[in-house]
């Protein structure tokens, strides 16, 4: 029985671990942090050849709408490469963090959005053009909804994970296991070497998770981008519960010694 509620305590510590860890990419202006650092041409360029994923369409048409007015991939690179576009690229990542968190979807950009994008990189096209261009583009993108509908059931783990109610109902669950363990492992203070295995444990997991993650996804490089910035957001709360770990087997393997 207690070997069973160590392995739950375990699994239930890992959940609340990554239900606390996601909650960072949903906070005000954390998004622009992860992009900031962020070779977003390179990012682009994985997304459009891309073909199993619905973003990658989106700047495939784009690059194509471009093209038809005569601009030059080069020069597209070049407005990709822009500061206005990685505002544009996150007023779109943010608009899909809204609809993730509030369910309510909206159109992914506007024209407005893109006509300030071409209007400070295409200083020689006329305003009626890139007027176009923007309208152009915005006729062919999806709503937030439509955008995400291939992960439906990631999204609604996303919002489960992430709830103020789960997080409670894991800590009230993590706290009447932790119980269960030092009551079943009185002798020797036997529930301190016990809680230190659960608490490694979930550290490794956790961190295993955010790391697969990633690679079964079609957005695997900017998942990635969001499993760096993860894991240094909560790195110093996983090294806090790793050292209390340590400490517990420290202080399990001193007791022993002293038991008659």
């Amino acid at each position: 029985m207690k070997y069973i509620i160590n392995i739950l305590l375990a699994i239930t510590l890992t959940l609340t671990i990554l239900s606390f860890s996601i909650t960072s990419i949903f906070k005000d202006n954390n998004l622009e942090t992860i992009l900031e650092d962020t070779n977003l041409l390179e990012e682009v360029k994985s997304l459009r050849s891309n073909d199993d994923n619905k973003i990658g369409i989106i700047i495939d048409e784009f690059y194509s709408t471009m093209e038809k007015y005569s601009i030059p991939t080069i020069l597209i690179d070049k407005i990709v490469e822009s500061n206005s576009f990685k505002d544009l690229f996150l007023k779109a990542c943010n608009n899909i963090k809204d609809y993730i968190v509030t369910n309510n979807s909206t159109t992914i950009l506007t024209t407005d959005d893109i006509n300030e994008v071409l209007s400070s990189n295409l200083l020689f096209i006329k305003k009626d053009t890139f007027t176009s261009i923007s309208k152009s583009i915005t006729s062919k993108l999806p709503t937030t909804k439509e955008l995400t509908s291939n992960y439906t059931i990631q999204i609604t783990v996303l919002r489960i994970m992430n709830s103020i109610l789960t997080k409670v109902i894991l800590i009230i669950i993590d706290l009447l296991l932790i119980t269960s363990l030092i009551f079943l492992n009185k002798e020797k203070y036997k529930y301190l070497k016990y809680l230190s295995i659960s608490l490694i444990t979930s550290i490794f997991m956790s961190l295993l998770i955010l790391l697969i993650i990633p690679y079964f996804s079609s957005l695997e490089s900017l998942l990635r981008i969001l499993t760096i910035y993860i894991i240094n957001s909560i790195s110093i709360y996983l090294l806090i519960i790793l050292f209390i770990s340590i400490l517990l087997l420290f202080v399990n393997h001193n007791l022993k010694k002293n038991c008659p």
